[in-house]
């Protein structure tokens, strides 16, 4: 069950994994923000070679699809006062819990208690993880080596197919360091572990006060080209000097984000992204631009055609699935992918069924070889054309308007030096 969510999500994403990699010896806390329901769990199995065992709030349990999935995912119930339930329900989750990290295996937890769309780590994370951590290390007198390890999902647009997560994971931090805390105060020592648990997932994560501040980061990061990390880092680093800029420089802050805000209206109305204004126009990446889609157009593209007219319906009924729902739903894309997991498949058998009613063995064979790889092939080049005519329309309009690049070039380059002052003032 979950390799097969795991295949469907690798097929969705594109993922990029950023910093450490898991330790994958000893006893594991994972803990991560939660953006994107169901697909959050997937993706932190993707990053261990051990089952993980999860923790999931009890009502998902009784939820048609959902429940069935968390319980092939071997997840253990929360029980929370809000939900109608007594806490001392979660007696026997908390000693599974014990039981496994005593037995050296993977927890999976999201302490900011359940899966929203809010744009930063809250101020307030539940304590369980801690909590657990803490008492188990207490049983084996602090000798266990419990780590419990950040991680951070940061979805580009979490709804649209191909679209790009990053995971990123953080120094891992030691329960046994706060030993002496503990045995002096057990609630202090929970306090200021989740404090501290909280503060490494804003480390690795995208933390924006407010979503219409994004575009605006986004724009900062991209002046950051030159510096050669992952976007995403630059985004992080970004959104970090942000926050401190707001407290210590709301004043100035505020005159740049104005100014931010004027460039990114004038590059949205001209269709352009800042990255476009970095782009080098040689003979030679001309040529390989050219080369590279006329292949595409004159081998590629009747097949993907082909692929996407086989796979119209499975595909349709799927996107319609996602825009019944309420996008502020924090699940629409873990419906939209257990849709797809239902459909396609029986797509598939309905097709298979067909040709070999209408052409026989050789022509069920042939269905069964050739219509994942051209579902595959649909997927990849339909989006292609779309980027090919932006990129055709660049050229085209920077070679016949190079003032307006010029201009625009100037006022990206004055935009980072001022970021750049600000930045060093404080």
């Amino acid at each position: 069950m979950t390799r097969t969510f795991q295949w469907v999500v690798n097929r969705f994403y594109r993922h990029t994994h950023l910093g450490e990699r898991l330790d994958q010896d000893g006893p594991l806390l994972l803990v991560a923000n939660h953006p994107n329901g169901l697909v959050d769990p997937v993706l932190l199995t993707r990053l261990c070679r051990r089952p993980v065992h999860f923790l999931a709030y009890a009502p998902l349990f009784r939820l048609p699809v959902l429940g069935w999935f968390a319980r092939g995912m071997m997840a253990l119930p929360v029980y929370r006062p809000q939900d109608g339930f007594s806490t001392d329900q979660n007696v026997d989750t908390f000693l599974a819990v014990r039981g496994a990290l005593g037995n050296r295996q993977v927890i999976g937890i999201f302490p900011e208690g359940h899966s929203h769309n809010f744009p930063e780590v809250p101020e307030k994370l539940k304590t369980g993880a801690a909590r657990m951590a803490l008492e188990t290390e207490a049983e084996h007198d602090f000798q266990l080596g419990i780590g419990i390890v950040p991680v951070g999902l940061t979805y580009r647009s979490k709804h649209r197919f191909q679209s790009s997560v990053v995971t990123k994971i953080g120094m891992a931090i030691r329960p046994a360091d706060y030993q002496e805390l503990y045995q002096q105060d057990p609630k202090a020592a929970a306090r200021r572990l989740t404090e501290d648990i909280r503060n490494a997932l804003r480390r690795v994560t995208l933390n924006v006060h407010r979503w219409d501040d994004l575009p605006l980061l986004e724009i900062a990061q991209a002046l950051r080209m030159p510096e050669g990390k992952h976007k995403v880092d630059r985004l992080r680093a970004v959104a970090a000097q942000y926050r401190y800029l707001s407290v210590q420089a709301p004043d100035e802050l505020e005159k740049l984000r104005q100014k931010f805000r004027e460039f990114h209206e004038k590059l949205r109305s001209l269709n352009l992204r800042v990255e476009d204004l970095y782009l080098q126009y040689d003979r030679g990446r001309v040529m390989r631009f050219a080369l590279d889609n006329f292949l595409s157009l004159i081998f590629g593209t009747p097949l993907a055609l082909c692929g996407a007219a086989v796979w119209f319906l499975p595909y349709q009924i799927t996107k319609l699935v996602v825009r019944s729902m309420n996008p502020e739903n924090p699940y629409v894309t873990t419906y939209a992918l257990l849709a797809a997991m239902a459909l396609f498949p029986l797509w598939y058998g309905l097709m298979l069924a067909l040709a070999a009613v209408t052409g026989g063995w050789l022509a069920l064979w042939m269905t069964a070889l050739l219509l994942p790889p051209l579902g595959a092939l649909a997927a990849r080049l339909l989006e292609k054309p779309k980027e090919a005519f932006r990129q055709i329309r660049l050229y085209f309009g920077f070679s016949s308007a190079s003032n307006l690049r010029a201009e625009l070039i100037h006022e990206r380059d004055h935009l980072a030096g001022e970021l750049r002052r600000l930045e060093k003032l404080y």
